[in-house]
């Protein structure tokens, strides 16, 4: 499934969230849910945000960061399990706080949407303070649409957040 929230206010690209599973029915959250007989994941996350969960425990319910809106999915072997009717809904925060680029150069390679020059990337990078971030970005994304191209970005750090 993929949302694309455009025309933001105040203006900045557009933001695109993906996960895989089926919507859950009946709410307007973003989770996980069981399709044909089982569904398995080992990360769950949103494009340009950190990993929100990468279920990295050995077994055991989801725990606090998830509502079961159909029950249940559960933790089995470090991935989340869930059955042919289980949805659950993700209430957490994704992520830590991760390095924050100014862009300085953007180029598009079949893509409708790159970071601008002149904003901040979330490179999803976990860090704890500036430093541990490395002071220049240098390197190609996928397309923030979806889309099948890369965006070249070059930038320096800027935070830690």
């Amino acid at each position: 499934m993929k949302l694309t929230c455009s025309n933001l206010v105040p203006s900045q690209p557009d933001q695109i969230y993906e996960r895989g599973g089926w919507a859950p029915r009946n709410g307007d959250g973003l989770g996980i849910g069981g399709f044909a007989s089982i569904t398995s994941m080992d990360d769950f996350s949103i494009p340009g945000d950190a990993v929100c969960d990468a279920f990295n425990r050995a077994g055991g319910p989801l725990g606090d960061n998830w509502k079961d809106i159909a029950p249940t999915c559960v933790i089995r072997s470090n991935a989340a399990v869930c059955g042919s009717r289980a949805r659950s809904n993700f209430v957490g925060e994704c992520g830590g706080p991760a390095c924050n680029y100014l862009i300085k150069k953007s180029k598009a390679k079949a893509c409708d949407v790159c970071p601008p020059k002149g904003g901040e990337f979330n490179s999803g990078v976990a860090c704890e303070v500036v430093r541990d971030c490395v002071k220049k970005l240098k390197g190609t994304i996928p397309c923030p649409d979806g889309g099948n191209g890369t965006c070249k970005l070059k930038g320096r750090r800027s935070s830690c957040g």
